[in-house]
């Protein structure tokens, strides 16, 4: 592209910009309202990519850890009551018969 062209088209998309940030102000209310779901979605975006983003990290990070501990201490309780309801039961693990008495 001609550096010519590129003043040309940055001059139209400027004055385009301004004339409606201008007319922005003027819309009626119903149009604002219809609007509102892309600006919200755009003030999303912004507040991600702002300073919220540590916080934002912050919690997804204590959470998980928080899932992990949870998890792993449900595990540990289910085994450990297992391995007592086992050991009610069976009196022997193994039993060994000899065919000679060995000795």
């Amino acid at each position: 592209m001609s550096r010519r062209l590129e003043n040309f088209i940055l001059r139209k998309v400027t004055s385009r910009l301004d004339s409606e940030n201008k007319r922005s102000k003027k819309l009626p209310l119903k149009t604002r309202l219809l609007s509102l779901p892309d600006n919200l979605i755009m003030a999303g975006k912004g507040a991600w990519r702002g300073r919220e983003r540590v916080l934002a990290v912050f919690a997804g990070v204590f959470m998980a850890s928080l899932v992990i501990t949870t998890v792993l201490a449900y595990a540990v309780g289910l085994s450990g009551a297992f391995l007592q309801y086992s050991l009610q039961e069976s009196i022997f693990d193994a039993k060994v018969d000899f065919a000679d008495d060995p000795g």
